[in-house]
């Protein structure tokens, strides 16, 4: 199975402080074929900066989650793009589901476009996920 990976599994897998880091960890001893678009890894970075301005994670330790991400990324074989497309259809999907974020869009509209399932803990974006078609991996 082909199955694209949420900022909210990658934050989760590559910390340990998050509530389902263990659950991240577990779903990527999985024998699937993983991807992290472009998109996930700067809103990963984001996400990283941001727990460490809250003091949820020490600015000492931000390279180091980074060096996770990128040798996961070269693990995979490299992050896959972002089209033009893929913004164009994530506010289509938002006009039909006024729930959506735009950054959770973007990650179902991206990973539809690949032909990849979407790895995620979001409930809010699974639900839309599900919702265009787009299969949630459990």
């Amino acid at each position: 199975m082909i199955v694209s990976l949420d900022t909210s599994v990658l934050v989760a897998a590559l910390t340990e402080e998050e509530a389902r880091s263990d659950d991240a960890a577990r779903m990527l001893r999985n024998p699937e074929t993983w991807l992290i678009s472009d998109w996930a890894a700067a809103e990963f970075s984001a996400a990283i900066r941001a727990k460490a301005r809250r003091g949820e994670l020490q600015d000492s330790k931000v390279a180091l989650v980074e060096a996770s991400l990128d040798a996961l990324i070269a693990r995979l074989g490299g992050a896959f793009p972002i089209e033009a497309g893929d913004h164009r259809g994530s506010r289509a999907l938002i006009i039909i589901d006024g729930g959506v974020r735009a950054p959770d869009a973007l990650h179902i509209v991206a990973a539809q476009r690949v032909g990849a399932s979407l790895a995620t803990f979001d409930v809010d974006q699974a639900r839309a996920a599900r919702a265009v078609g787009v299969s949630v991996y459990a």
